[in-house]
């Protein structure tokens, strides 16, 4: 049987879901670290061990971990990009210029090679290295 992943959620962290989850062959439920906590996920892995009883095959657990962040800064209002625009990767927010934008992180200058892609509000839109 192929194996089917579901996102646990509001909508389907509850028994008698997940219960129609599995008569529909779903075997592996995924946990959203961006959203989540260990805390704030242990009743929902209580019961769905506990629903695991009256299963004939238990649930796999996929645990999606949110990988490292690099922020921007807030802007005074919003700005809108074209593609094919060139504008600046700050790393300091004093005197922004009308395209620039700021990030929070200072290594983000050696960490990027020409030519790669930096990928700018979780992927909103990706933008590719010209010169640093």
């Amino acid at each position: 049987m192929p194996k089917i992943i579901v996102t646990v959620g509001p909508a389907t962290a509850k028994p008698d879901v997940l219960k129609k989850l599995h008569d529909l062959g779903v075997r592996i439920l995924r946990f959203n670290f961006s959203h989540a906590t260990p805390e704030n996920t242990q009743p929902t892995l209580d019961m769905i061990h506990e629903l695991e009883k009256s299963l004939s095959e238990p649930f796999q657990l996929m645990m999606d971990l949110e990988g490292p962040s690099i922020r921007t800064g807030d802007l005074a209002e919003p700005r809108l990009y074209h593609k094919g625009q060139l504008f600046k990767l700050v790393i300091y927010p004093t005197n922004l210029g009308d395209t620039d934008v700021f990030c929070d992180y200072p290594g983000i200058i050696d960490d990027v090679q020409i030519g790669s892609i930096v990928r700018i509000e979780s992927g909103l839109f990706d933008t590719i290295v010209r010169e640093k």
